[in-house]
Formats: C-alpha cells, structure tokens, sequence
C-alpha cells in the first residue's frame, strides 16, 4: 500500500534522525519523531515547507493536525513525545557502517500493521494517523509516558497504616488490584509492579489483556519484599506514597495514595489484634535475666527443682501455679518497677508498646507492657501464657473506651487447635472458674499507687479473677495458638534473634520432638524443620544429589530418632542442638547481621559435627559435599529481607518458641 506525502516525509526525517544518531536502521522510534516534527516543521517561523507546493502543504498539515489530535487525547503534545523519544534513542556509540539507511524489522511490521488499519478504514493510503495510531499500539511501552498516552490508571485498595509488626505478621497489605484502561489502545502482555518508596516492593505481576475503555482486575497475589531494617529502625511515623509500574513505566493511580508507616513499638489493638503475638519475644536478653534470676525464687518454692524443665517435667498439678509464683516474685522484688497508668497512642486503634528491654530499662510500664514482659518469660519457660482484654469503662457520650489488660496462663497446656483469639468471654471465663486458666492482675508485681511495693501474689490471683468476672471480655490472645498460626516473635531487642523463616524451623523442630515423644530436641529435628520449610535451602541442596534426597533424608532422620516416653511441651536440648545454635550465631556475627537467618541454621547444620551428619552418611553425602550443594543454593550471599504474600498468608507453619 502507498505512503500518504506526511507519512513519505515523516520517513524522511526518521531515516535523518537514524543516520545522526548512528543507527543502520529506522527503528520505530525514529518514525515517532519524524510524525512529531511535522508540526514544528509546519511551524517553523511561519515559512511553507521547502520544495512543497500549496495543495501538498495543506494536505501534510492536516495529516499533522490529525497526530495532534490523537496525541492529545491521550494528554499529550508532538514536542514532549519528541523529546521522550530523542532520549531513548540517543546516540550510540559506534560509527555508521556507510550501508543505505533501510527500515528494521520492526518498523517493516509496523508498517504492514499500519496498512490493515488503513484497509480497515477504506482508506487507499497509510496516513500518519494510521502509522502513529500502529506506532502508539507496538512501540511505545518502554517510556516514562506509556500511561498518560494509554489513558491508563491503577486502583489499589491496600492498608493505610502499616508498621514491621504487621509486616513481620504477615498481614496482607494489598488487597485488591485494577487496572482501568480509558485510552484507545489496548494493554496487552504486561507486567505489574507495586512500590512503596525505599520500604517495599512486590514481585511482577502478570495483567490479563485490558482492551480500550474497560478494566481488569489483576488475579495474580501480589507478594511483596519489605525491607525489614528500613521497618524496624524507623523511630518516627512517615508517609509514604504508593506507586504503580507497567512494564517499567510509571502509572498514575485512580486517586493518590500514601500509606502511613508507624514504628514497630505500635500496635493496632482494634484489626489485627493478633498481630499482639509478635510484641511476646522471649528469646530477648531481658527475658534470660528475669527467668535465671526467677531460678532461685523456684528453688525456694520447689526444693528438689534445679530449674524450670523440671517443674515442667513433673507431675506436680501446681507447677503451673509454682512458674508463676517465681517469676512473680523475682520481677517484684528485684526489679521494682512502676506502673504507668496512661499508655500512649499515634492514634486511637494504635498503642505505643514497650518492648521487654525497654522496661526493664526504664522500670515501668503499662497494663499491656506487663502483660506481654510476663508472657514472654512463661513462653521461654514453656508454658502456655494468655493475654486478656476486658473493658472496664465505656462512654458512649464521649465514645472513650477504656481496656484493661490480665495475665492468663494455661494449667497445663493449650489444647490442639485452639484459636489464636478468643472471642468468647463466657468460654474463657468457664476455663478461669475451672481452674484450666490461672489469671493475674497485670498491676500486681509493679509499683502503684495503691500498692507501694506492689501486691502479695495471692491478691493478685484475686484481682485477676475478679476483672473476668466483673468486666466483658474484649478477647483473648492465646501465644501458643497463635504461634501454631504463624505469628512469630518479632526480631527485636538484643539477644540472638531468628528472621521468620528460622523461626519456624526452630519451632518444627520443636513440634517433632513433641510428636515422636523424643526426650530431647537435637539436630536431627533441627534437620526435619529445615526440610519442612517451603522452598527449603536444605531441600534444594539435597535435590542436587537426585530428586528423592529430601523425603529420603527426612525418613531416615524420623525412622533414627529415639522414642521415649515424654509428654508435654517440655524438652531438654541435646549438646549438639545448642552446638548448632552456638554456630548459627556464629554466622550471623560474621554477616554482621542482627538475626539468625534460615541459611546460618543449614550452613551451622553443616559445619558442626551432630547426629544429623549420619543422615548424610546414609545418604551416601559427605559433609564436604553436602556444604558444597549448600553454598551453591544459597549463592553465598543471604538476602535479609523476605518475601511476603499480600492477600492471605500462603502457609500457617507452625512457629519456634525458641
């Protein structure tokens, strides 16, 4: 099919603009610029175009007018495509081979297009609304201004407050995605991308073909890279703008979004109240103290007890009574510490927490403070803690309403598949008047005003009971529960801490001892947490030696393993799981990271001499092979920051309890 006379000079002026920038070829883009400078070519100090008769000149400018109209309803002027297009072609560096300038095969393509779209109209000729309309279709994904001539917008429902302890949680952060097309071109093959400034980033998404003035949701989950150091550091509240990509070109949203980020001593106590889990961290140094420091007050309690795993281990009705007693004692006494009766907020569902460190640091704390300081130190000493909100004051003239928060502690222990919140005050109030949950007022060991030195124990059993039966309960947090749904310690405070992924290892591990009634947790379990992780380092490792090394691996670990005859959660750890642990420490020192990773935990599996390394024997690996595969799979660096699902947690793994 013939070229119109714009299109025939608009070709002109691409070949030119090739030659000057050194190309051999007339790209797409080139043809982009040659139909944008018709205008100013028509424009230029008001003289016709040289060599152009009147008719022709007339017919060039209202071919002209035509691109300008179709630029234009896509917000648009010739001079700013123009400009875009120049810099995504500059010059190259590299000298002309002296060969005749001729057409890619893209732009070959282009025109072919071009004249089904002409035939298409009935029209006898390519003009350059056909080319530019074909031009704007195939070429021009790659620039900054894709969306703005598409007419394409993003509409992203997602939360408007987030902080690391929902991140660390996994609370979903967006929930829902479209893409509205209100241009005249399709969007087809695409990718998506969500940013959130330095804190966040999903994966590409792919986008199902969005045809002209219509919208498609996206189906695909995005998953998101938060950088957790970025989270955990921030000390004040910042606003972040959210932002959409497409194909690396920046997409306007329906309306401007900025997502309020909250340091992680916040915590929202009204939509993801079991997000709470996360605040209870006993593998904190404050946590060690107060539980070694509590040692002797057991002793005193319970005289043939060397330390907690043997109240533990007993057959005492009272030993959960008797943990708490000694904790209690040790933080009334030896600590001293305030109660504060005012907590802080950012706003009314956000509370200010403090962190363990920080109250023994400080010395004071709220209801909720001490209530999680308790909970974490039951936790590290294997109980099974609990803790509840009941709401003693409600105004409705005022709208204030205030919580009060209670310490609970299961007798013996949370039953299998309990909820990670309680809803149901009438529920946890029969397991209160039973005797299945022992509660303490949180006001109990501190310093108040009513009591200077705080209160005996046993009013403060009472004080505890009569808050359930007074007051509606709001709910109830069961740690252990909820750490069966994935709520894992969040990694803060000193002390070695464990990133989510080890964590869970550590936790399954925990689980396998509990299961197979082992009388110790070692690291031959440590090995079957590790391989029960989903897209498992270890997993991946063994996979190098043949497609049935994991499950092998893991059947000849659990099929090796002693049985006993131990119940409950207890279990003491093997010289080899502390050998272990000692080593990933070791590693995660050397990275100068501040948390055990799931690779430290593999590559510590490696390095130090355990049961485990019988595994590999059997498996016909030495060690020096196996930390070989290791390394190659781990590709030497270990990426701090992980990756996580933004509409529904893709797994419930069971969590460590450290």
């Amino acid at each position: 099919m013939k070229h119109s006379v714009g299109v025939t000079l608009a070709s002109r002026i691409a070949a030119d603009e090739a030659a000057h920038g050194n190309w051999n070829e007339v790209q797409p883009e080139h043809l982009i610029i040659g139909l944008c400078s018709l205008e100013k070519l028509l424009n230029h100090s008001g003289a016709p175009i040289p060599d152009v008769h009147g008719q022709v000149h007339r017919a060039i400018r209202a071919e002209s007018e035509a691109v300008q109209d179709l630029l234009a309803r896509f917000n648009m002027e010739p001079q700013t495509l123009r400009r875009h297009m120049r810099r995504n072609k500059a010059n190259r560096n590299f000298k002309r081979d002296g060969r005749i300038i001729t057409h890619s095969q893209r732009s070959l393509a282009v025109f072919q297009r071009a004249a089904e779209l002409a035939t298409a109209r009935q029209a006898d000729e390519i003009d350059c609304s056909c080319l530019m309309t074909t031009l704007l279709e195939d070429a021009f994904r790659p620039l900054e201004a894709l969306s703005a001539l598409h007419g394409t917008r993003v509409a992203i429902k997602c939360l408007a407050t987030l902080n690391y302890s929902l991140v660390h949680a996994d609370v979903p952060f967006v929930s829902s995605i479209e893409v509205i097309n209100d241009g005249l071109l399709p969007v087809r093959a695409a990718e998506l991308r969500i940013t959130l400034a330095d804190y966040a980033a999903s994966g590409s998404m792919p986008i199902e073909e969005v045809p002209p003035q219509s919208r498609r949701i996206v189906k695909a989950t995005p998953k998101f890279q938060f950088d957790h150091h970025h989270l955990r550091d921030l000390a004040e509240p910042v606003k972040v703008p959210l932002q959409a990509w497409i194909d690396g070109a920046r997409i306007p949203l329906t309306f401007p979004l900025e997502v309020a980020l909250l340091p992680p001593v916040a915590w929202n106590c009204e939509a993801f109240a079991e997000a709470l889990a996360g605040f209870v961290m006993p593998q904190t140094n404050a946590i060690r103290e107060i539980v070694n420091r509590s040692t002797f007050e057991l002793r005193r309690l319970v005289g043939d007890a060397e330390g907690f795993v043997d109240l533990s281990e007993s057959l005492d009705p009272d030993a959960a009574e008797k943990t708490l007693q000694a904790l209690y004692f040790c933080l009334q006494e030896r600590y001293g510490i305030r109660y504060e009766y005012e907590p802080r907020t950012y706003a009314p569902e956000w509370q200010i927490v403090r962190f363990h460190d920080q109250v023994i640091d400080q010395l004071q704390g709220t209801c909720i403070d001490l209530s999680l300081l308790l909970a974490a130190c039951l936790e590290s000493v294997h109980r099974d803690p609990l803790i509840a909100l009941v709401k003693i004051h409600d105004n409705p003239t005022t709208g204030e309403v205030i919580h009060h928060a209670v310490i609970g502690c299961w007798r013996t222990q949370c039953p299998p598949g309990a909820p990670p919140v309680v809803w149901d005050g009438e529920d946890f109030l029969r397991c209160v008047r039973n005797g299945e949950i022992l509660v303490l007022d949180s006001k109990g060991f501190p310093k108040t005003k009513e009591f200077r030195s705080g209160m005996p124990y046993a009013d403060c059993r009472k004080a505890g009971n009569n808050y359930v039966e007074r007051y509606p309960l709001v709910y109830a947090i069961d740690i252990r529960a909820a750490r069966e749904a994935g709520y894992a310690p969040m990694a803060l405070g000193s002390g070695g801490q464990f990133d989510r992924p080890a964590w869970v290892a550590v936790f399954r591990a925990r689980l396998e001892a509990e299961r197979l009634s082992s009388p110790a947790v070692g690291a031959r379990h440590l090995l079957l947490g590790l391989l029960g992780l989903p897209d498992s380092l270890l997993g991946r490792a063994l996979l190098l030696f043949g497609p049935g090394k994991p499950a092998e691996a893991a059947r000849i670990a659990e099929t090796s393993l002693p049985r006993g005859l131990a119940t409950g959660r207890c279990r003491r750890e093997t010289a080899d799981w502390r050998a272990v642990m000692s080593q990933a420490g070791k590693l995660a020192k050397q990275r100068a990271a501040l948390t055990i990773h799931e690779a430290d935990l593999a590559m510590a599996l490696a390095c130090t001499p355990t049961q485990a390394g019988r595994v590999l024997d059997s498996l016909g690996i030495s060690i020096d092979q196996f930390r070989q595969a290791l390394l190659t799979v781990c590709n030497v660096a270990i990426v701090a920051s992980e990756w996580h699902s933004s509409s529904s947690a893709d797994e419930n793994p069971a969590s460590p309890d450290g």
